[in-house]
């Protein structure tokens, strides 16, 4: 084996710096490493997407406060998120309009609750 002396200059590098591996190629007749069907590679496997798609799904968690008035004015209770776009009430007189609407609203228990308007509040 000849070794190189450190005066010795480098010979250039070209473009290929994996001279004499051959470049893989899709081949149809061979199956995914992951799945084992055919039609794909690995890296684009449908399968394996799907499993890293839920692997990394976050799990959604909702902080809930609420209150009541003082005793002397009817229990007034709201739902408030200080981060939310909306706010729920359950006293229609709050409103200084409102329009009926046929909605649900899914809370982070994944329970639902029927909508009945959607409005401007005092």
């Amino acid at each position: 084996m000849k070794s190189r002396s450190s005066s010795e200059p480098r010979k250039p590098t070209t473009d290929n710096d994996h001279a004499g591996k051959k470049k893989k190629t899709y081949d149809p007749s061979r199956p995914c490493y992951y799945c084992g069907e055919l039609g794909h590679w690995t890296p684009t496997c449908p399968v394996k997407i799907k499993a890293n798609e839920s692997r990394f799904k976050f799990k959604q968690q909702a902080n809930v406060a609420s209150f009541d008035t003082s005793p002397s004015i009817e229990s007034l209770k709201a739902l408030l998120d200080s981060g939310a776009t909306h706010s729920v009430v359950g006293d229609i007189s709050l409103f200084t309009s409102m329009s009926p609407t046929n909605m649900n609203l899914s809370v982070a228990s994944n329970h639902k609750f029927m909508v009945v308007g959607i409005g401007e509040l005092i």
